[in-house]
Formats: structure tokens, C-alpha cells, sequence
């Protein structure tokens, strides 16, 4: 706890202020006699058979005075300081000399003499009783000699003095006696004080002034010494045991003592000392007393603003209460809100403000939520002018949002929340805020703004909706109409100009369409809006210009859907359509006939032309098709996929393309089925497969590399694919066609697992976040399109596809509707075991892949409950082993890569996650579960397995599980004995102890060794010369390569751009996703760093016909994978520093800006993010003042990392331990020594 920098500055001044008052004190009484000398001897302790300490342990505090008291002045006096000493457990007795001693030098008796004796814990804070009976004491000791107070009371001084002494002590247990004994002094000194003041007011009414003078020098010295305590018994606030006594008689205090110690003493901050403890009894005692201070009534209006204003200064510390203890949120709220109404014209700072902004979203109590708007209202009212308020408060809460990424719904409630208190009266500030905004930078905010001014038009409605025909179950505040029309009437006017504003930015042009629904016109009827004419302003002079110039699709499909959609209730919207159909079909024969051999690709303007009209035409046929020159049409984009390559058209209008071909080739053989008279006699049946089976091969070959395009393009190419892949079944209206019975597509499982990655890919994880919302209706149509390929194909070949998709069931609220139908989907296939193995391996990859069980539980538990609900109940146990079998067996068929080399922890993982729902399998379905793992061909042998296993078994026996455990384990202990594989030693073999392996391995460079399980894996060890790439984890670890050099802990530390360039992991993140950068494709983690392997070897490290190369490896068959000799000297960590430059400088070249290198160097890593900077700092030479070995490589290494604004990322991996990128980059390196040796032998030289 803070104490007063100067706590024996105060004892002094308190020590000076008892020579007045012993001065007064014989003015007074003694007429002018020279001031009594502090006895000599005071009494004999040793005939003081029972102190004050013991007799307070038994006996009531005021039996104690009585005894007390009859004693001589002396020994009062010694009794009453022995009593503080033997409080604290220290065991010395006062002597006489001590007594002249303390009133001296206190601390020198303190430090010298008591905290020297024997120690003896007491802890007379346990002793509740014992605690009752000192306070007892005390206030006999201070009251009853009250109004002859320090008039022959020298054991007052002293005790006073003795316990200031002891809280400005280094030992806590004299803290501890003086902190409490000091708040009880301070309690009945202040009652003191207020006795004091009125024998003032009365010798002032009869103007006594000798009385006067000598009332108002004991009123000095009362407020020295307690505005002394006040601050030296703050100390004991850091103590458990004191806390909360002390919070409550400092809370009394104030409460009883107001006037005095706020004004007079000004202690209003020991509140926040007590705050400042985690204490929350202690804080809610607080909270109750500055509460209590404003409440007064009878307090002056000077007491309550300082009061007020103290609580504005630590709004701060409030709020940080607030959100360490949930419970005192109301309180705390509730209190800022009664000062700051109090002090209506002063706030508390800006950072105060955002932190209770943050409740209003995530705060879970009505009362909380509500307090806090008002709170905010207040604020916002002080600082900001009216007519601005609802959009400076709006724009600081929606920052706030931004700021936390907090979900979508925490903004509808607090738009809820402002709606209902009344604000957004009119959306005329709204629509200005929109407009003021700069979209292009402040895009997120916009967004905002748009979502709160479509939430506020559907409240509106509501509203409405309410007055038309009341619900009984709303609760409504009974907005008035003369509002609702004044709300509404602002919307209708600037709702026309802000769509066409806002429309260059696609985002948020879709989301401010969203008022646009047909059954709203009723509402806008009822508060006497003119309907016709606001529709004729939104859908002539808005809707059909934007339709007509615009050529996003996003865009384009919107204002299109949303016309079409007013086409049950308007003639307008017929109209406006026509119009678009023909106007978009004239515009892209007008384009199509320009285009040439000579000016394909090469007319920009022409092909940005031609990718609008494909795209308007795309959208056209989506929302509604025609049939007018289709067959023209078809004619023309046949050609067209043809010629495709030379257009250069971006990604996603060749996406476009596909799709608009996909829609085409639907109406054509729809209509052909209807009446193929009125087709030409060219376009024949086999014309029309033939066109089908081309773009669907185009399909295929597009679909594999879906991953690598952006949302924009890849929810076209999947579309048209899944459309196709229906089109193309056999039970298609496509076969129905006379003589094309003979074409068949078979779609392979590898291709549909592809599709099911790329669906996943775009749905969940590849949009960005503040797209989401946006783009939600176009990521449901490409997941309904995916799930109806699986719905509507008849012959579709059993594919893991769906796992990848399904595993964001229970995740994903707004696609739970759709997933559960693909579910039942799966679950409908004529193979049972089917939807088991993708309930499996969706659950697999929450381990896998993911690396979250959490997940995988929720997941397991929402499938459970789909299955109660959309399957037969009689059968959900079936259902439930058919899937925990299918876990366990294609757990059980990984092989070490895929399961990261780890699979007995990983069986473990799994088996206790899935426990809960085995134990709801009847009896005999769980011991053939049992049996079913245990008798798997590829079980492990490994006791944590068979604990885990057993853990099942032992709900319902468990003396089978233990039975089962030894026996199983007895069996296979004979071929647990580990095999030691030497690889490169001085004699290669395997070797039964690591005794001998080691002999064989120490100290010789380059070794190559390892621990295997089994005899099998180390003969392929070493075989392999130590290059095996699949086995399990080695328990010994790979010898370092020699260190050149380690430079020095004190170094230099990394500047700020060095900091902000280098990362340093232990373990590297899970690749997620393919990312292309400049010509090439790259391995991408979450975070966005491509990552490469980098290695270097050197064969005759350190001798002079040594061979080093290096390796770099971004990917299987990358074009950037290197192999090459080093240049300069060849060691093992030239190679590695140089491999890490080439890598470097490779990824730059491609643009790449973030770069996460895996090296199995750990010196590489050390000398770049540790030792580098303290070289470079002093010219390139150690701490010890020699040079740098390998210096121009780190020069060079250093160049390459400081170029452009890559950020690097550090990852070491073990060597040798099956990861597949570090032995690929060691093979690459170890041609590289090869290369090296072939380039010395011949040139004839060393190089």
C-alpha cells in the first residue's frame, strides 16, 4: 500500500506539536510554571505480573480500564506502551530509559531495541474476542479523559507517538499493531475533536478569550496528529486481515466526521487507497460511503460538489472496479451517474468514457446496459453540443466496436438500446454522418453507420406494425404516431440521394437496399407517405441508371433481385424490367460484334466492356432467364470459351463467364425439351451435349486450383461446377435428349474432396470478417448449391468432401439450417457407413487439422442432437456406434506424418473427448466398441492408450479395465526394448543401449542417430544413411553442428525495426491455405507468413576438403526450390546463413511480405535475433572485442532482412524428426555439398 513519502517527517511535526501542548498544558494549570521533566523512573516492569496483552485475552475492555486505572501515573503509562509492544509478538520489556529514548528518537527504539527481541507469532487479529476488548479499551482510554485531554495525559503522547513509530516500521507486524491501534486513536481523537469544537463555540459566545487561545492550540494539535494517523495507518491497508476493518472505520469516519475530514483534513483519498486493494468487501464498503456522502441531505452543498468532484477524478479507478468485479458494475455506474448529474458541467476523461462504452456491449444485465447509455448520455451532453451529440456518441461507440471485434449482434442490441431511450428521431443525421464519411478509409465505420440506419428503418416498422395491430407479448413503449411519421418522413427524403451516393462502394450499397421489401409499403401507407411516388424516385431514378452503368456483380445481382422482387405489387418493376433485358441483351451483341482477332486482349476499353455485359447478363439469367436469342447467345459464348485465354479478362469475369455459359446451356436445353422445332437445324442434340461436356471438362481443370482465387471469383467457378455436375447425371432433363444417352461424366472421390476444401475454403474461413455480413446471402447460395449437388446427383461416388464442410456444424448459427441439410442428405445415401465415416473425420479434423478438442466436443454434441431430433429415435444408438467406431477406426489407420508422429497422445485426446457420448451406449455396444480398438491390427502398443481405453471400461467394470490393462501390456513388454540407430558414426549399426550408441556417436561431426521403437524402423535408419522420412519422434536429441560464435547476454538490444522484423517461435503454425505471389503458388499460415525450410550441410565440417551447399524449400516441385554450393567458406553454417538469405530474397522477389523460415539451426536463429544487433552496433566484431566469424554472410543475411518491409518470422524445428519440409531442404543442401565437390573437382581447386 503507498504510504506518505515522509511518514516520520509527520511523527516529527506531531513530536514538535506535543512540546506545545506540554507547554500549553502548564499554562493552563501550573499559572506560568516551567514544564514537568518526564519522570526517571516510571515503575518496576517486573512487578507487573500480568500485562495489559493477557488480561485483555479474558477479560472486557472495560474490566481492564477499572484495574488500569487505579494505577499510578507512571505505571499507566508503562502499561499502556508495553500493551502496543506486546501486540506486535516481539518480547521486550520497556524499560525507564526507553521512555526518555521514545520521546527522542522513537525509531531508534523501535529498530534497535523491539524488532531485535525474540519474535513469537500472535496474530491477535484471529482473536475476535480479544479484538473486541482492546477497542473497548481504547475508547475508555480516549473518551473518559476527554475533557481533561493532554492536560495530564503523557501516556497519551507517548502511546501516540509509539504508534506512528510502528507504521512507519520495515517489520509488518508493527505495521500491523500500528495501523489498528492508530484507527481506533483516530476514531475517538476525532470525537475528541468535535467535544473540542463545541467548549470553542461556547468560550467564544462568552468571550473567554485565555479559554479560547488555549482550546484552539489543543484544536491545532488534535488535527496534527489526526491528519498524521490518516495518512501513517493507510499502511495497514496491504494487510488481509486489516483491510476490511480499516476500510470500515475510515468509511465511519467520514460518514460520522464528514464536514471535518473532507473539508478540514481533506482525507477523501484514503477511499482510493482502499480501492486501489483487491478487496472487494473492503471496495463495496467504499462504494456504500461515498454513496452515503452524496445522499446527505443534511450535508452542505460544498461537502457534496468535493465529494462529487473526488469521484470524477477517480472515474478511472472506478471503472477499472467496475471490471474487475462484475457485481459492483451497477454500483459504480449508479454512482458516476448521481456525480455526474450532480456536476453537470464537468466529465470525467475520454478513456473513462471508451471503457464504459465497452460494457455497453458486452455487459449481460439490463440495469448495467441501461445505466451505462445514460452514463455515456451525460457524458456526451457536457462535451458536445446538442445538435451533434447522437453522432459524436454514435461514431466513439461504433469505434469502440471496431476497436474489440465484437460480434454483429452486441451493435443490434445497443442500436435497440438508443431506439428505445429516443434517440435517432430523424434519420437526417444518420444519412449526413454516412455521407461526411470518407468510405474509401473509413470503410468498417461506414458500414456501421449503414447497419445502424437499416436496423433503425426496421425498429420503425415495428413500431408501426405495433399501431396497426398491438402484440400482447411485445414490450413497447407506445411510441407515439406524430414520432413515427416525424421518423419516417426523414427517412423517405434522404434515403434516394444516399443510395445513389453510396453506390460506388458495393458493400454498402447491398446493405442499405435492404429496406427495400414489397410489404412495407402498407407501412409507409399508414403514416401518409405518397408510396408511388417515393418508388418511382428509388426504382426509376435510382435503381435503373445504377442496373444500367453499373458492372459489379454484387451490385448488379442486389438492385436486380430487389427489383424483381416488387414485381408481384408494382408495374413499375415490370417495367423497369423489360427494359433491362433488352437493353442488356442489344448491349452485348453491340460488343460482341466488335470484338476481332487483332483487338482481343489488346483493346482494354473493349474488354472491360465485355466483361460488363457478361456479368449484367450472368445476373439477368440468375434472377430471372429469358429465352429471347438464346440460341444466338449460346452460339456466341461457345465461341467465346474458345478464344478465352486472349481476352484477358480479370479472374473474375472469366468466373463470370463460366457461370453465364452454365446459366445459357440450362435455358437452352430446358427450352429445347419444350420445343425443339424453334431451334436452328445446327443446334442438334449432340451439339448441345457436346457444348455441356467441354465447359465441364474447362470446370474441372479450373476447380483445382479454386483455393487460390479470391471470394469474388471463386463463388462463380463453384456454382457453375455444382449446376453442372447436376445437369450432367443421368437422370437429368440433359438425358432426356434423344441420342446423347451415351455421354457419361464420372466424378472421381479426389475431385469432390477438392470441392469440399474449396467450399469450406470460401464460405468459412477465406472472407474477410467485415465482409461476412455483406456477403452472407452469396455464401449460402454457394453452400445450397453445393448441398444440392449432393441432394439432386443420383449416382455421386462416396467422398470425404462434406467432412470438410460439416465440421463448422454447432459453429456457424447462420449456416446451421443448411449443414443440417446436408447432414440429412449424407445420412439419406443407400451406405450407412458413409455418413458415419464423414461424421468421423470431421471430428478428426478438430485434432488434425485444427488442433482444437474444444471444437471437436462441441461438434460431437450438436451431431448428437441432430440425430434425436431429424433420425429415428429407436435407432440413435446405432447411429451413435456406427460414428464412434468410425472415429476410432480411421484414427487408428493414420500414419505417423498425418498424425504429426504423435498418434498414442493423439488416440488419448480423442478417446477422452468422446467419452461422454460412449457412455451413453448401451452395455453391449460399448464392449464391442472396446474390443473393436483393442483387436485393431494397428493399435498401438502403449499403456496410454490402453488407460484411455480403459477409461470407458471402467464405468462398468472395473476390474475388467485393470484385468485388461496388464494383460495387454505383459503381452507386448517384450518388444518394447528400444533399438538405437547410428546412421553416420564411427561404427554405423544398432545398438540395444544408448551406452553403446553413444560411444559410437560422441564427438564425432555429423553424427546421425536415433531411438526407434521397432528393429524395422531403424534398419531403414540405416539404410537410408539417417534420411528415412517417416518414423517416430527420437527421445535423445540431434548434436549440434560446432558454434562459431555465441555472443554475449549483455549485447545490445534489437532496435525498433529489427523488433518489428524478426518473430521467433518455437513450434511454426499449421499451413492453412495455398496464397499466390507474383508467378508462383506458396504454403500460407493463418497469420498470413509463406513459409520456406531452409538447411545447410557440410560433409568434412571443419577440414580442409570440406563440401558445404544449402537448400531452400517452399513446396513439393516448386519452381523456387534451390540446391546450390556456398560461396566462401565451406562450414555447416555458412550454409545455413546463406540458404536463409537466398530464401529471403527469393520470397521478396515474389512479393511476399510475410516470411516465416523453418530451420533446424538453433545458432541461426540466436545469431539473428540476439547476437546480430550487438555486432552491428560495434562494427561487426564480438563483445570480446574479436572479429566475427562468417561476417560478410551475416552482412549479407542482415542486407536482405532490412530490405523492403518484410516481416520475418523465426521457427526452429528438430532435425530429423519427420518433418517433411526440413528433410526435403536437407536432401536439397546435400546436393548442394555434391555440387560444391563436382564444381572444386573440376575446376582443380579449393575454391
Amino acid at each position: 500500500m503507498h504510504l506518505p513519502e515522509n511518514n516520520f517527517g509527520a511523527w516529527k511535526i506531531c513530536w514538535k506539536s506535543l512540546s506545545l501542548a506540554s507547554w500549553t498544558r502548564k499554562n493552563a494549570f501550573d499559572n506560568n510554571i516551567p514544564s514537568a521533566r518526564i519522570p526517571e523512573i516510571i515503575g518496576d516492569p517486573e512487578n507487573m505480573d500480568n500485562p495489559l496483552y493477557e488480561q485483555l485475552r479474558t477479560s472486557s475492555g472495560q474490566q481492564v480500564y477499572q484495574r488500569w486505572s487505579a494505577l499510578s501515573s507512571p505505571d499507566r503509562m508503562m502499561n499502556v506502551l508495553q500493551l502496543l509492544v506486546d501486540m506486535t509478538g516481539f518480547k521486550y520489556v520497556l524499560r525507564t530509559e526507553d521512555i526518555a529514548l521514545l520521546s527522542q528518537n522513537a525509531r531508534d527504539l523501535e529498530e534497535e531495541r523491539i524488532t531485535k527481541a525474540p519474535f513469537e507469532a500472535h496474530n491477535f487479529l484471529n482473536n475476535s474476542e480479544q479484538v473486541a476488548n482492546i477497542d473497548e479499551f481504547c475508547r475508555h482510554l480516549f473518551v473518559r479523559p476527554c475533557n481533561e485531554l493532554l492536560a495530564n495525559n503523557d501516556w497519551i503522547n507517548m502511546m501516540i507517538t509509539l504508534t506512528l513509530a510502528f507504521c512507519a516500521s520495515k517489520q509488518d507486524e508493527c505495521v500491523m499493531v500500528g495501523a489498528f491501534i492508530g484507527s481506533i486513536q483516530l476514531e475517538y481523537l476525532c470525537a475528541a475533536q468535535r467535544t473540542l469544537l463545541g467548549d470553542l463555540e461556547r468560550a467564544i459566545a462568552i468571550r473567554d478569550r485565555e479559554r479560547q487561545q488555549l482550546l484552539q492550540r489543543k484544536q491545532r494539535y488534535l488535527d496534527e496528529i489526526c491528519i498524521s494517523l490518516f495518512r501513517c495507518c493507510r499502511a495497514g491497508l496491504s494487510f488481509e486481515q486489516l483491510c476490511v476493518p480499516l476500510a470500515e472505520r475510515f468509511c465511519r469516519l467520514l460518514n460520522t466526521f464528514s464536514n471535518q475530514i473532507v473539508l478540514h483534513y481533506n482525507e477523501l483519498e484514503i477511499l482510493a487507497d482502499i480501492m486501489k486493494v483487491k478487496c472487494k468487501k473492503a471496495i463495496l464498503i467504499v462504494l456504500q460511503c461515498l454513496k452515503n456522502l452524496l445522499a446527505n441531505d443534511t450535508a452542505d452543498e460544498e461537502l457534496q460538489n468535493r465529494v462529487a468532484l473526488f469521484i470524477l477524478s477517480e472515474a478511472d479507478l472506478l471503472v477499472r472496479v467496475m471490471y474487475a468485479y462484475k457485481q459492483l458494475e451497477l454500483s459504480v455506474l449508479n454512482l458516476l451517474l448521481k456525480t455526474q448529474k450532480q456536476i453537470g458541467t464537468q466529465a470525467f476523461a475520454e478513456e473513462v468514457a471508451t471503457k464504459i462504452a465497452y460494457r455497453i456491449f458486452t455487459a449481460t444485465e439490463e440495469p448495467v446496459v441501461n445505466a451505462s447509455i445514460d452514463l455515456l448520455t451525460l457524458y456526451y451532453t457536457t462535451i458536445t453540443p446538442a445538435d451533434e451529440l447522437e453522432c459524436k456518441m454514435l461514431v466513439d461507440l461504433l469505434q469502440v466496436f471496431q476497436v474489440h471485434e465484437l460480434p454483429i449482434a452486441t451493435l443490434d442490441r445497443l442500436i435497440e438500446k438508443l431506439w428505445v431511450k429516443g434517440f435517432f428521431r430523424r434519420f437526417n443525421a444518420l444519412f449526413q454522418l454516412l455521407m461526411s464519411l470518407d468510405i474509401s478509409v473509413d470503410t468498417f465505420l461506414a458500414k456501421c453507420v449503414v447497419h445502424t440506419i437499416t436496423h433503425c428503418h426496421g425498429m420503425l416498422v415495428d413500431d408501426i406494425k405495433e399501431k396497426i395491430s398491438p402484440d400482447p407479448n411485445r414490450n413497447t413503449l407506445g411510441t407515439r404516431w406524430g414520432r413515427i411519421r416525424e421518423r419516417m418522413q426523414s427517412f423517405i427524403a434522404s434515403y434516394p440521394k444516399s443510395l445513389r451516393d453510396i453506390s460506388a462502394y458495393p458493400e454498402h450499397f447491398v446493405l442499405l437496399l435492404n429496406p427495400l421489401q414489397p410489404e412495407y409499403n402498407e407501412c409507409y401507407g399508414m403514416c401518409g407517405m405518397n408510396c408511388e411516388a417515393f418508388c418511382v424516385e428509388v426504382f426509376y431514378k435510382t435503381l435503373l441508371p445504377i442496373a444500367l452503368d453499373c458492372s459489379s456483380y454484387s451490385v448488379l445481382y442486389h438492385t436486380l433481385a430487389t427489383i424483381y422482387r416488387y414485381d408481384r405489387i408494382m408495374y413499375i418493376s415490370e417495367e423497369i424490367w423489360q427494359k433491362l433485358t433488352d437493353d442488356y441483351i442489344t448491349f452485348f451483341f453491340h460488343v460482341r460484334s466488335r470484338l476481332k482477332r487483332y483487338n482481343l486482349g489488346i483493346d482494354k476499353d473493349l474488354m472491360n466492356a465485355y466483361d460488363a455485359t457478361i456479368t449484367r447478363l450472368c445476373v439477368l439469367m440468375e434472377i430471372n432467364s429469358f429465352s429471347l436469342d438464346i440460341d444466338t447467345l449460346a452460339e456466341y459464348l461457345a465461341n467465346d470459351l474458345r478464344l478465352l485465354e486472349k481476352m484477358d479478362l480479370s479472374i473474375e469475369g472469366e468466373m463470370i463467364f463460366f457461370r453465364l455459359y452454365k446459366n445459357t446451356l440450362y435455358v437452352l436445353v430446358n427450352h429445347w425439351l419444350e420445343n425443339p422445332t424453334m431451334f436452328p437445324s445446327a443446334m442438334t442434340e449432340r451439339v448441345i451435349g457436346r457444348r455441356v461436356g467441354t465447359l465441364m471438362s474447362e470446370l474441372v481443370s479450373r476447380i483445382q486450383t479454386v483455393n487460390d482465387l479470391e471470394f469474388s471469383g471463386a463463388i462463380h467457378l463453384i456454382v457453375a461446377f455444382c449446376d453442372l455436375v447436376i445437369l450432367l447425371q443421368p437422370a437429368s432433363q440433359l438425358h432426356q435428349m434423344a441420342g446423347i444417352e451415351n455421354i457419361e461424366f464420372q466424378v472421381e472421390e479426389t475431385l469432390l474432396d477438392t470441392l469440399g476444401k474449396a467450399v469450406e475454403w470460401h464460405v468459412f474461413n477465406n472472407t474477410d470478417p467485415d465482409t461476412f455480413k455483406t456477403l452472407l446471402s452469396q455464401r449460402k447460395n454457394v453452400l445450397g448449391k453445393y448441398i444440392a449437388m449432393y441432394r439432386l446427383h443420383r449416382s455421386l461416388p462416396h467422398s470425404m468432401g462434406p467432412s470438410h464442410v460439416l465440421w463448422h456444424y454447432g459453429r456457424e448459427k447462420e449456416f446451421e439450417t443448411e449443414l443440417e441439410q446436408l447432414l440429412l442428405t449424407i445420412f439419406r445415401a443407400a451406405d450407412d457407413n458413409h455418413y458415419n465415416e464423414v461424421i468421423g473425420l470431421a471430428y478428426l479434423n478438430c485434432f488434425l487439422t485444427r488442433g482444437n478438442i474444444t471444437r471437436g466436443k462441441v461438434f460431437i454434441e450438436k451431431v448428437h442432437e441432430f440425430q434425436l431430433k431429424c433420425l429415428p429415435e429407436e435407432s440413435s444408438s446405432a447411429y451413435s456406434f456406427g460414428i464412434l467406431r468410425s472415429i476410432a477406426k480411421l484414427l487408428l489407420g493414420l500414419n505417423d506424418m498425418q498424425s504429426d508422429g504423435n498418434k498414442s497422445s493423439l488416440f488419448s485426446k480423442v478417446m477422452k473427448s468422446i467419452k461422454p457420448w460412449s457412455l451413453k451406449l448401451p452395455q453391449g455396444h460399448r464392449k464391442e466398441l472396446y474390443r473393436f480398438i483393442l483387436d485393431h491390427p494397428q493399435f498401438p502398443n502403449d499403456v496410454e492408450l490402453l488407460i484411455a481405453v480403459a477409461l470407458y471400461h471402467s464405468a462398468s467394470d472395473p476390474g475388467a479395465a485393470r484385468r485388461m490393462i496388464v494383460g495387454r501390456w505383459l503381452a507386448v513388454l517384450p518388444r518394447r526394448m528400444p533399438f538405437y540407430a547410428v546412421a553416420k558414426g564411427r561404427a554405423v549399426g544398432i545398438y540395444n543401449t544408448w551406452p553403446e550408441c553413444e560411444t559410437q556417436v560422441k564427438g564425432f561431426t555429423g553424427a546421425r542417430y536415433k531411438k526407434f521403437a521397432t528393429q524395422t524402423e531403424a534398419k531403414e535408419f540405416v539404410q537410408g544413411g539417417g534420411s528415412v522420412r517417416q518414423f517416430t519422434t527420437s527421445s535423445t536429441k540431434r548434436s549440434l553442428p560446432p558454434i562459431e560464435d555465441r555472443g554475449t547476454a549483455a549485447d545490445q538490444p534489437l532496435s525498433k525495426k529489427q523488433r518489428k522484423a524478426i518473430v521467433r517461435e518455437s513450434k511454426p503454425k499449421p499451413v492453412l491455405k495455398m496464397a499466390r505471389y507474383g508467378k508462383h503458388s506458396f504454403q500460407q499460415d493463418q497469420d498470413g507468413y509463406v513459409h520456406v525450410y531452409t538447411d545447410g550441410s557440410c560433409e568434412g565440417n571443419g577440414k580442409p576438403n570440406a563440401a558445404a551447399g544449402l537448400g531452400v524449400y517452399f513446396d513439393e516441385g516448386h519452381a523456387l526450390n534451390t540446391s546450390k554450393p556456398v560461396s566462401g567458406r565451406a562450414t555447416n553454417n555458412c550454409g545455413e546463413i546463406q540458404a536463409a538469405s537466398t530464401a529471403i530474397r527469393l520470397a521478396r522477389e515474389q512479393g511476399v511480405e510475410r516470411l516465416a523460415i523453418n530451420t533446424d539451426s538453433k545458432f541461426l536463429i540466436d545469431a539473428t535475433t540476439q547476437w546480430m544487433p550487438g555486432w552491428k552496433n560495434r562494427d561487426w566484431t564480438l563483445a570480446s572485442g574479436g572479429p566475427v566469424k562468417n561476417k560478410a554472410d551475416f552482412m549479407e543475411l542482415d542486407r536482405e532482412m532490412n530490405t523492403g518491409n518484410m516481416s520475418i518470422k523465426w521457427n526452429h524445428v528438430d532435425a530429423h524428426s519427420g518433418i517433411v519440409g526440413n528433410e526435403r531442404a536437407d536432401q536439397l543442401a546435400r546436393k548442394g555439398s555434391e555440387m560444391y565437390r563436382e564444381e572444386r573437382r573440376n575446376t582443380g581447386n579449393r575454391r
